[in-house]
């Protein structure tokens, strides 16, 4: 006994210290903080695991030099387990540190800025696998702080072969998704904000995992696909390089329809536009067969957002421009009589 103090009321100050130092150096780190951000996020994370931590290891430390010897192994032994728990919450609190600065900001400039979307997307993907692999190895630490496993670990690897190789097998898939979603992010073949068209479905990725990708669909549904498929299958993606897209609409008209005057026309329409970015727009004849003249008017725009809007604005007005101001080359089957066949 110390000072009349039994040896857990010497582990529970020990502890209660161990969080006292921890919140007195967040408040002697405060003013500092208010002036510098990221230390003001690495405090608010980090601060409830460390306190933990600390607690735990001067407990653990008291344990030592205190407490009797029959307790090592038993209370001893639970507090090192914790103490690995706890150290893998801090640290994993840490990564998220260097996830919260790639991803600030980048939901106000997700359409626009195409390296910080990169550098979000590589910072979740290694957040995950940094995570899985912290929490791992703590797991694996505190396996081996039991005899048991340690004693006849040559003997449980021996029988776990026949069993590794099956659940290799088994797991195939899933790490072809997994190496799949490593590739992706770091590839930069896709991102998260990238506007995406796969299995005939148009949509932004909304979430990329290292087995899957979510994309939300334009009616807001959601597709869920393995990582895999943007590996192995073929799909557009809209924003993988640039943000400006071509306008692309066509019409089947009547022969008769002045060309010329529609030009003027769509110049106009697009010009008053606020989805063109100003650069390009036309409109040419692609083709002249059968009873209808096929034209096509293009136009860019500065994102995919507003490409759908200057294609339906295109639409909209050139076809009521048409049946006001030529409702005689609006496109219709014509039929002539002709002389009756004789007999």
């Amino acid at each position: 006994m110390v000072f009349g103090i039994g040896p857990v009321g010497v582990m529970v100050i020990a502890a209660v210290g161990g969080v006292v130092v921890v919140s007195l150096v967040r408040f002697a780190l405060r003013p500092l903080a208010r002036r510098v951000r990221w230390l003001d996020t690495v405090l608010g994370l980090v601060h409830r695991p460390a306190q933990l931590t600390a607690g735990l290891v001067a407990a653990r430390i008291s344990l030592q030099v205190t407490g009797p010897r029959e307790w090592h192994d038993g209370v001893g032994h639970w507090l090192v387990l914790a103490i690995l728990a706890a150290s893998a919450w801090l640290v994993t609190r840490l990564l998220r540190v260097i996830r919260s600065d790639a991803e600030e900001g980048v939901a106000g400039v997700a359409a626009h800025d195409l390296d910080r979307r990169r550098r979000r997307t590589q910072a979740v993907i290694v957040y995950r696998v940094a995570s899985a692999a912290i929490w791992v190895i703590a797991v694996g630490a505190g396996l081996l702080t039991f005899p048991a496993f340690r004693t006849f670990g040559a003997g449980v690897l021996a029988s776990a072969g026949l069993a590794g190789v099956v659940a290799g097998l088994a797991a195939q898939s899933l790490l072809k998704d997994v190496f799949a979603g490593l590739q992706l992010a770091f590839g930069d073949s896709l991102r998260l904000g990238d506007i995406v068209v796969a299995e005939k479905e148009w949509g932004r990725v909304e979430e990329l995992a290292l087995t899957y990708v979510v994309v939300r669909i334009w009616d807001r549904r959601r597709l869920i696909l393995p990582t895999s498929h943007f590996t192995t299958t073929p799909y557009a993606n809209w924003t993988g390089r640039s943000q400006d897209l071509v306008s692309v609409v066509e019409f089947d008209v009547d022969w008769r329809l002045p060309v010329i005057e529609a030009r003027r026309e769509l110049t106009r329409i697009v010009a008053a536009s606020p989805h063109w970015d100003g650069a390009e727009q036309g409109l040419v004849v692609t083709d002249a067969t059968g009873p209808y003249l096929r034209i096509r008017a293009t136009a860019t725009a500065a994102n995919a957002d507003a490409w759908w809007e200057l294609r339906c604005e295109i639409r909209e007005r050139m076809v009521g421009w048409i049946a006001e101001n030529h409702p005689d080359c609006v496109p219709r089957l014509r039929v002539e009589p002709g002389a009756a066949p004789e007999v």
